[in-house]
């Protein structure tokens, strides 16, 4: 097929995917942002204007650095994209929405392009595009900010797998260009989400049942060259990613998704994926099917039955589309198969890229079933009409869910009243609502249902500090370090409690243990609260934190000026001036140096002169 036939003769059909797909999510733009979209977005502001931001970007984990935790997450390319956002339209979540629309969109006519290729049939292409744009389990990585990570990573493997399609059945020999952007796509797309791993099987699988010898050249490099650039970028992909995290794959996370234990589970994985996608749920609010985990379960037997047939159905299948969207399906499936270990079987984003291979099989069904007619219409058509409006009006439905913090915690409630954590997260809406009597009952109802909940009495104390309780707001702080005792925050929420009672020692043994924990952060924050106290005419404790501060952060190089400025102000001038030469002998290079040295000069001249 020509370029002419592909992208000018079939402008009908692709104004038909993307009007389908805005009627789906036209009500989004309107919404606003909701739970990790604050911590994403929000709270990033700082970062986004920073004057280096791209090496911020590719330097640090995807969720930011953690003290308590190692991050295995790392999407450069998904904070960029934000960080595009943010510079577009500042902080107005409708542009942001809209924005993964789009990219759902593209993924649609990318998907179509792709099929329309391959097959040179505008039918099939349009219905598995079509139903893949308008199924209602992509509510969570469309309508949610945050669940972009899935967009992002699939528009980057079509692209790729675009480059491939074209590459092998070119007529022109250009298979070196189309072979490097095969891999500069794929490592877009693993830059975006970690599920991306396993698409060279893709690649394998398609040169092995779709692409001919004919169709790859004559040229025996055409063959092997997109894998050269795909393991290229691998390469690239594992030494980066190591460089930011420590570690290319979490040992234990691997040996966890290869284990006996992981592979006993793979039928039920299979079945679990295939009953969401055949009804789909909205899974926070739908208790979780639970995963048989031995063979005296009946579930266990009926999940492998099924499992062999749709193995069966891989192997010998004369249908192309069903042998394909069975491996798209366990190609992304299969690098999270770890979480079902720990009791957290599947996220809705995470059914995006494995429901791809669910649109091939249903679109070609529907294709397939046009071979009948009734009443002069074709049965398929009408069936795919008839899904398209049902999956349309589910999302309708679903996308509300979305549409703040708010609507997202009180139906969580509603549906799930044994979920502490929607308790929790109700709350801190209710308290920036400025509505603490209830969020205070938001989060003592956690508690009742679990005593044991992280967060709760945290919160609480902050709630009482708001009020002037302290006291109050200790005996919380208290309990919930009891049962975290690592949580840098309580700690200095802890730590400010303390001072608004004047008990400095108190106080700085919280700081001290915040700052053992975490000395990228927290000496930050410290530093925030000494100039706050200083510039409330509060010098001692202020100077006590910047002491403290050095003690444990002596990198921190801006402490050193304001601690040494504070000794000055107290008549303290021999401190002043020793502080400020350590300053000088650790930060040679530091712009405040010049400044710094006419300090001294001037103190002892002026006033240590005898």
């Amino acid at each position: 097929m020509d370029k002419d036939s592909l992208f000018k003769r079939n402008y009908l059909s692709v104004i038909l995917i993307i009007i389908i797909a805005a009627i789906s999510y036209s009500q989004t733009f309107r919404y606003d942002f909701c739970y990790d979209d604050y911590k994403l977005i929000v709270n990033r502001t700082q970062d986004y204007e920073h004057p280096r931001i791209f090496s911020l970007m590719f330097k640090a984990p995807f969720w930011g650095y953690s003290p308590t935790r190692k991050s295995n997450y790392y999407r450069p390319m998904v904070t960029l994209t934000y960080w595009l956002n943010y510079k577009l339209f500042y902080l107005k979540p409708g542009y942001y929405h809209a924005f993964n629309v789009a990219l759902h969109t593209l993924n649609g006519l990318l998907l179509f392009f792709i099929l329309t290729l391959i097959s040179k049939r505008k039918d099939i292409s349009f219905w598995i595009s079509s139903l893949f744009l308008a199924h209602p389990i992509h509510m969570a990585s469309v309508v949610w900010i945050a669940g972009r990570t899935d967009l992002c990573a699939l528009m980057f493997l079509l692209l790729s797998y675009l480059s491939l399609t074209i590459e092998r059945i070119s007529l022109k020999q250009w298979y070196w260009p189309l072979s490097f952007l095969v891999g500069v796509f794929y490592l877009g797309a693993l830059l975006s989400k970690e599920v991306s791993l396993l698409f060279p099987l893709i690649m394998l699988l398609s040169d092995t049942c779709i692409f001919s010898p004919k169709e790859m050249g004559s040229k025996k490099w055409s063959m092997i060259t997109p894998y050269v650039f795909s393991g290229l970028a691998l390469l690239f992909y594992f030494t980066l990613r190591s460089h930011v995290l420590g570690v290319s794959i979490p040992s234990a996370l691997f040996k966890q998704a290869i284990s006996l234990e992981a592979f006993f589970h793979i039928p039920s994985i299979f079945t679990y994926y295939l009953k969401v996608m055949l009804v789909p749920v909205v899974y926070y609010l739908h208790p979780l099917w639970v995963i048989p985990s031995t063979f005296k379960e009946i579930s266990t037997w009926i999940n492998g039955i099924i499992f062999l047939g749709l193995l069966s159905a891989f192997l010998f299948s004369r249908h192309l589309s069903i042998r394909m969207g069975i491996a798209l399906i366990a190609t992304f499936i299969m690098p999270v198969l770890y979480t079902f270990l720990e009791d957290n079987p599947v996220n809705e984003h995470w059914a995006y890229l494995p429901s791809l291979g669910f649109a091939i099989i249903l679109g070609a069904f529907v294709v397939y079933l046009n071979r009948w007619k009734r009443g002069g219409f074709r049965i398929g058509t009408i069936l795919g009409c008839v899904l398209l409006i049902i999956y349309i009006l589910l999302l309708w439905t679903r996308n509300t869910h979305f549409k703040n913090n708010f609507t997202l915690y009180s139906d969580g409630i509603k549906k799930r009243p044994d979920m502490t954590l929607y308790y929790i997260n109700l709350g801190d809406v209710y308290e920036r609502m400025g509505k603490r009597e209830h969020a205070k009952a938001l989060f003592k109802k956690a508690l009742d249902i679990d005593p044991l909940m992280e967060g709760a009495n945290s919160n609480l104390g902050i709630l009482c500090a708001k009020e002037g309780n302290y006291k109050k707001a200790i005996e919380y702080f208290e309990q919930e370090l009891k049962l975290n005792p690592n949580s840098t925050s309580t700690l200095m929420n802890e730590g400010r409690a303390y001072l608004m009672i004047n008990q400095l020692g108190m106080a700085l043994k919280s700081y001290e243990k915040a700052l053992s924990l975490d000395q990228r952060i927290i000496p930050v924050e410290l530093n925030k609260a000494a100039v706050e106290l200083y510039d409330r005419s509060n010098p001692s404790p202020a100077i006590a934190l910047w002491e403290c501060i050095i003690k444990y952060s002596p990198s921190f190089s801006e402490v050193y000026i304001s601690l040494g400025a504070a000794y000055a102000n107290r008549g303290n001038y021999q401190k002043a001036v020793v502080i400020w030469n350590r300053f000088i002998s650790l930060f040679q290079d530091h712009t405040e140096v010049t400044k710094v040295k006419a300090w001294i000069k001037d103190v002892e001249e002026k006033v240590m002169k005898p």
